[in-house]
């Protein structure tokens, strides 16, 4: 998991929220540029062909009419896309323009794990340790019982030979 949070951290942090929503502001405010100008557009272009219809003789008109018919028919449908695809893209705009940037907060959830596993391997360690001194204190209990039993023994011995009168000391023997 802590790969996880660690690649999320990269490719959010990589990716710059903040830039693509200042990107995205910026062409919002350039998309609101430009329908405007557009409608200006559009309305100088219907005072235009009214003109044409009044100042243009009839059968000029007749002759003019179909080609007028499928500018007119695909601007409308020029309009059209581009409505439909200004309309998703401040759809987009408006959900994304407040999403908070999440790379600060997987900074920090990769930063906890980390800490999660230094812990872990200091409990680890702690647990090794204390298993170890465990043994060490078995070890030095046996030690020790073998020390008073040795000298139990050292005692006993002493008073036996007191008792057979055997001298305590090596000098007996030189």
């Amino acid at each position: 998991m802590a790969a996880n949070a660690g690649s999320m951290f990269q490719y959010w942090k990589h990716f710059d929220l903040q830039l693509l929503q200042r990107e995205l502001d910026a062409t919002a405010t350039q998309l609101a540029n430009r329908q405007d100008e557009s409608e200006q557009s559009r309305k100088k272009l219907i005072d235009q062909s009214r003109d044409f219809k009044k100042n243009t003789p009839e059968d000029v008109r007749k002759q003019v009419a179909p080609l007028l018919k499928s500018f007119q028919g695909e601007i409308d449908a020029l309009s059209k896309r581009s409505k439909e695809a200004e309309g998703s893209f401040l759809n987009v705009y408006k959900r994304l323009i407040d999403v908070p940037d999440p790379a600060p907060v997987l900074e920090l959830g990769q930063q906890l794990q980390q800490k999660l596993q230094r812990m872990h391997d200091i409990e680890t360690e702690n647990l090794k340790l204390r298993e170890t001194l465990e043994d060490y204190n078995k070890e030095f209990a046996e030690v020790k019982n073998q020390g008073e039993s040795l000298s139990q023994t050292n005692t006993m011995a002493g008073e036996g030979r007191k008792e057979r009168g055997v001298p305590d000391t090596v000098e007996y023997f030189l």
